[in-house]
């Protein structure tokens, strides 16, 4: 098995479950629009493909990438998604940490990150589903997310997150209730 890691440079490394401490020659991503940051990165389970999260640094926007793992190819997925509030005034989503992964029984996909944002993206699309409920209960900044049963024919999963602030894990359920 094998894990893909993004660095803070915008490059991209392979890591093999037998030699975590051996990771691939990195390789850089191109296609990815200058002012957007990826923040984090996840394999599909329909399509075993990789797609990156990025956020806009002026804008504050997402934009979700498909991307090449062999040749740093991103392409990107629609347009920017910008996060709204019911008045469709832009909130802010910046934040220190950031995390998502695909839901592998509705297969959008969710992103969360450390200032309690909990959003659903189309990941067909890009576009944002719905703005969830804020991360609450017991923490309210999880910094990470992960489904169990990351297979595309699972009938359940239950939605882990992470709190790397405090070293807990949670249970969230169900997932877009934050």
């Amino acid at each position: 098995s094998a894990f893909y890691v993004h660095t803070t440079d915008g490059k991209l490394a392979l890591l093999a479950e037998t030699q975590p401490d051996r990771p691939s020659p990195p390789i850089t991503l191109t296609g990815i629009d200058s002012d957007d940051v990826l923040i984090a990165i996840d394999v599909r389970p329909v399509t075993q493909e990789l797609y990156g999260m990025a956020r806009n640094r002026l804008t504050g926007a997402f934009h979700l990438y498909h991307l090449v793992a062999v040749t740093g190819i991103a392409k990107a997925v629609g347009p920017p998604a910008l996060v709204t509030n019911a008045a469709n005034v832009p909130i802010a989503t910046d934040a220190e940490r950031y995390g998502m992964d695909f839901f592998p029984t509705s297969n959008s996909l969710r992103l969360v990150n450390s200032s309690g944002l909990n959003l659903d993206f189309n990941p067909n699309t890009g576009a944002l589903n719905s703005k969830d409920s804020a991360i609450n209960g017991l923490t309210t900044q999880v910094d990470e997310v992960a489904f169990s049963n990351n297979d595309p024919y699972t009938r359940g999963s239950t939605l882990y997150t992470i709190d790397s602030a405090t070293g807990s894990l949670y249970m969230q359920f169900p997932a877009y209730q934050g």
